[in-house]
């Protein structure tokens, strides 16, 4: 294997000057620093990360917590957030959690000593992990003391209402998709509750309508959901789901049924996933930057940000499923 001393040898310099070069921290002459990358472009050399790290108390991995990889909206940010890391010499690692696994899986990075841990998921760790991941520095997103995501998906939710009152809408179902304790600390379930009580929709509590995800997949969760309420509820103007995968699966039964969208119910999302604008009809979504906020959260991860909260407002993309 192809190494630092081997690189200096042939172009004639210390293997500090190589790790200077490579670096791009130092002095270095230009006719040095040329023979140098003259060098590791003949001896096809690249450079051995893990022999680096061994100098340093942190890795340079980036640890990114999902419970759901089917779901194209945390893959968006991950592919933002690959793409931003390798700019800087980063990689980016995914890990499935669940509520049984979290702990472990947060005890494997520790031991391999990630550089940061952004936490995507429903989940959270045992607090005794938090105090460890203090103590080692790792830049923390939505982990207890670490910096904070808020989703404000008001001014999204807003819109939707606004455009169902001009069109003479006055029932909309919330398919929470999780259960009712997780709902009910959910700001698009808060939002839902607001907006129906300040617009002057019917206000029913059979409305909303629970589930099991990410136990179960929000494939199925969307298209139980719908035999759920229609068991309770024979007619609804519109239904809003707690995402885009969800709502799939919300469409898919409704066609089955033979109910037509959006003549007889609209439809809408949350996330604004790619498959979203090519469903039939295409759906009508809650958009989140999602390459803003890869790109966000590989670069506060290197300026190592403190206590931060990242705001991202959702807005309204219109579509057939709703208009």
């Amino acid at each position: 294997m192809i190494t630092r001393k081997d690189v200096a040898d042939l172009a004639c310099v210390s293997k500090t000057t190589v790790t200077r070069v490579l670096s791009g921290k130092g002095y270095v002459s230009e006719e040095s620093r040329k023979r140098v990358q003259d060098a590791v472009a003949q001896l096809n050399y690249i450079p051995n990360n893990i022999a680096k790290n061994l100098n340093r108390t942190l890795s340079n991995i980036i640890a990114v917590l999902v419970e759901d990889l089917t779901n194209q909206y945390y893959m968006q940010i991950i592919d933002s957030m690959n793409q931003e890391a390798m700019k800087h010499g980063l990689m980016v690692s995914v890990f499935s959690i669940n509520r049984n696994n979290i702990n472990s899986v947060i005890e494997s990075l520790i031991s391999n000593r990630v550089c940061g841990i952004v936490n995507l998921a429903l989940y959270t760790c045992d607090y005794k992990y938090i105090k460890l991941l203090k103590d080692l520095d790792v830049f923390l997103i939505n982990l207890e003391g670490g910096n904070s995501l808020v989703l404000n998906y008001e001014p999204g939710i807003v819109e939707v209402f606004k455009r169902l009152k001009e069109t003479g809408k006055t029932r909309v179902a919330f398919f929470a998709g999780v259960n009712r304790e997780m709902a009910e600390a959910d700001s698009r379930y808060m939002i839902y509750r607001k907006c129906v009580k300040e617009f002057g929709f019917i206000d029913d509590e059979d409305f909303v309508v629970f589930g099991d995800y990410p136990e179960e997949d929000a494939f199925s969760v969307g298209r139980r959901s719908v035999r759920a309420f229609y068991e309770k509820k024979d007619k609804v103007d519109a239904i809003l789901c707690l995402n885009d995968v969800v709502a799939v699966g919300v469409m898919r039964e409704l066609w089955g049924m033979g109910i037509k969208i959006p003549e007889q119910v609209s439809v809408i999302g949350c996330d604004n996933i790619i498959t979203s604008a090519y469903m039939t009809p295409p759906l009508a979504s809650l958009d989140i930057d999602k390459e803003t906020q890869g790109k966000v959260f590989v670069e506060n991860t290197i300026n190592r940000a403190k206590q931060k909260k990242y705001v991202f407002n959702a807005q309204l993309i219109k579509r057939e499923s709703l208009i």
